[in-house]
């Protein structure tokens, strides 16, 4: 069986549920299998060691950059700069050499409430923002949920072309346990 293309979505949840809730719909449409993770462990290393696990075994990231910091993991080592869960995620992605499709809600985009956050992570966000507009282009921004849509339907044909790539690929051997089940079978 061909594995469909599976692309991870990455959003800070206090005010960007819907728009994933739209875009898991919208890979779905595209016949790819959306990943998102709600809850990661509250401690720094726990949660990146499984940010690692699920976004390694992806073959892309959608990041969407709301107005919302959002929640962070606790204990973050001294080198590593302040970021919440979804900045991690975008990070781990970079560092693990995902593709990233990065999408920047502008300020009309039709938010969740969510309660006010400290000034700093207001700060943080929108420089994380500024930051994806300026390496990724004015073109990731979005206004409303219609231009969230246009904007993940255009990932169609990354999509139709990964899809071909892997059903290119060898099939992937089966694991140990399995592998070890059939010459055992075999030898009967």
């Amino acid at each position: 069986m061909i594995r469909r293309p599976e692309i991870y979505i990455s959003a800070a949840s206090p005010d960007l549920g819907i728009a994933v809730n739209l875009v898991r719909a919208e890979i779905l449409q595209m016949e790819a299998t959306p990943v998102h993770v709600d809850n990661y462990p509250t401690q720094w290393a726990a949660a990146w060691s499984l940010m690692e696990h699920h976004i390694s075994k992806c073959d892309a990231m959608i990041h969407l950059a709301g107005s919302c910091f959002g929640p962070e993991p606790a204990n973050r080592p001294t080198a590593e700069p302040r970021r919440s869960y979804a900045q991690l995620e975008y990070a781990m992605a970079r560092s693990l050499g995902k593709t990233v499709f990065a999408v920047v809600c502008d300020a009309e985009f039709p938010f969740l409430s969510h309660p006010p956050e400290q000034e700093e992570a207001a700060a943080l966000q929108h420089s994380h923002q500024e930051r994806l507009v300026r390496h990724n282009g004015a073109e990731i921004r979005v206004q409303d949920m219609e231009a969230l849509r246009t904007s993940i339907r255009r990932l169609k044909d990354w999509i139709d072309k990964t899809r071909q790539h892997l059903a290119q690929e060898p099939p992937s051997p089966p694991p140990p346990a399995e592998a070890a089940r059939r010459h055992r079978r075999s030898r009967c």
